[in-house]
Formats: structure tokens, sequence, C-alpha cells
């Protein structure tokens, strides 16, 4: 699966989602919020439009292990003694802005992120998908369409 990923093979992609079922694989990409699309082939392939915001979204939801995630363009804002004075996350972190902070890692609130998709899974995945980009380039046959010219 992995090859068949780093090599741009269609084929492969179209069977792999012929043989899930695309009505699995649509309900998938509507559970990640990437967009709600009838169950044909041509999806497999990327053939449905989407927005830039919603599919970086579905990749960083499944490099948090399938959790989901709510994009924002500032996470927090700090003044210059490390005093938290705006949060993007709404969730209460006790003892972060503690005037006594020893400098052991920040505290971190729970983990209250819906699981989307099943963990192993999300890994799975981003394991094929690492073999795309320039390491996947090295891999690739000399001549070949998307060999990296030096």
């Amino acid at each position: 699966m992995r090859w068949g990923v780093e090599q741009s093979r269609n084929l492969m992609t179209v069977r792999a989602a012929s043989q899930t079922g695309m009505e699995n694989v649509v309900k998938t990409i509507k559970t990640m919020g990437v967009g709600d699309y009838p169950p044909v082939l041509s999806i497999a392939l990327g053939a449905g439009d989407t927005t830039v915001l919603r599919l970086v979204n579905a990749y960083a939801m499944l490099a948090n292990q399938g959790r989901t995630l709510k994009p924002t363009l500032i996470d927090y804002v700090q003044d210059r003694h490390g005093k938290v004075i705006f949060s993007a996350d709404p969730r209460a972190c006790e003892h972060c802005n503690a005037p006594d902070w020893d400098g052991k890692p920040m505290p971190r609130p729970p983990i209250r992120a819906q699981q989307l998709m099943n963990p192993m899974t999300a890994y799975q995945v981003v394991h094929i998908l690492e073999g795309v980009g320039p390491a996947g380039h090295r891999n690739r046959a000399p001549g070949s369409r998307a060999a990296v010219v030096r």
C-alpha cells in the first residue's frame, strides 16, 4: 500500500477503495470534515472539491491520533512574564499561570477531543504518507515522471 501511494499508482488506490467500499470511504472523508461526496470511485483519486483549511485539518487530525481538532489562527498569547492573557482553548488549566512555577513542563488540560478514527488506523495512514515527498522521491526509479532532478 505504501509503495502504491509513494508511486502515485491510481489503479491501486481505486482498487483499495473499491474493495473497502466507497460508502465507507466517503463516510470516513465526511467524518474527518473534508466534505460530503457521492460514493463514486473518482473520489478516491481526489475528484471532490474542498478547502485547504479542511484538508490541512484532516491531516492534522491524523497526526493527532485520529482525534478532532478545531483550527485556530492563534493558540495563545502570553505577556512578557509568561502569563497567558488569551487562549483559544476554553478548557480550564489549573496552575497554568501559577506565580510559583518552577520551570517544569507546563500543566496540560485533559484531552476532551472526540475520537473520530481508530488511533492505529491514523498511525498507519501517517506512516503510509511519510513515503510521499522528499523521502519518497528518492525511492522512485530514475527517469520516472516524478523523479527529482538534482
